[in-house]
């Protein structure tokens, strides 16, 4: 991450040599590592970025994590009786189509698969 860059993303954050210094090692540390998702490289520098200017810690970050990982599992439960009660007045194709999921994850989702 240039300078420029850096000075960009803190706005008028006030840091320290020593953070802007543990940023950029940060941001150079994270580079390329989601290439094929540009959300991930911003989300895991903003994380980097909490840590480093302590407005998160390590727990708070864990924590975050393990609130989204029951959230999905929440919602990937919701859906999957969802596609049970749909699955009763229609076909699996009917279902992926309504879903707009792939034939064999509604099957999964049915316990067929």
């Amino acid at each position: 991450m240039e300078d420029f860059e850096l000075a960009e993303w803190l706005g008028d954050t006030e840091t320290t040599d020593e953070q802007r210094v543990a940023l950029r090692r940060a941001a150079a540390d994270l580079e390329g590592r989601w290439d094929d998702d540009p959300d991930a490289d911003r989300e895991a520098f903003t994380g980097a970025a909490q840590l480093v200017l302590g407005d998160a810690t390590p727990e708070s970050l864990v924590a975050d994590w393990r609130r989204a990982q029951q959230a999905a599992d929440d919602a990937h439960a919701r859906m999957t009786g969802g596609i049970v009660a749909y699955y009763q007045d229609s076909t699996e194709l009917g279902t992926a189509e309504a879903f707009g999921l792939a034939r064999q994850t509604i099957r999964k989702a049915l316990g067929k698969g």
